[in-house]
């Protein structure tokens, strides 16, 4: 027969599998923890300086020049459009509303 459960039963560990540390060794594994984040942090903050120091200095002055650059060549290639004559202006339809009006 098939169980639709488990058994509640307990594992069976050895009790050395899992020592209790001992305050001293505890203290010395947070503080060796404490120090690695610590590490991370100092160099997270100087990748983020040499970031802010060496972008405005060196990307985008050459970025704003080309973006500058392209400005003006699509400017150049944009041909320019005459203004209209009047004398030659197209002729625009109007509806003459006396044809439809009553007379009284």
């Amino acid at each position: 027969m098939i169980a639709f459960f488990r058994p509640n039963t307990k594992p069976n560990y050895a009790r050395d599998a899992y020592p209790v540390m001992d305050s001293e060794s505890l203290r010395l594994m947070a503080l060796g923890k404490s120090w690695q984040r610590d590490r991370s942090v100092a160099a997270r903050r100087l990748a983020w300086r040499w970031f802010l120091w060496f972008v405005p200095r060196f990307v985008l002055p050459p970025l704003l020049l080309l973006g500058l650059l392209w400005y003006g060549w699509q400017t150049w290639q944009t041909p320019v459009q005459p203004k209209p004559d009047p004398e030659h202006a197209p002729l625009t339809l109007q509806f003459d509303t006396s044809l439809h009006s009553k007379e009284p």
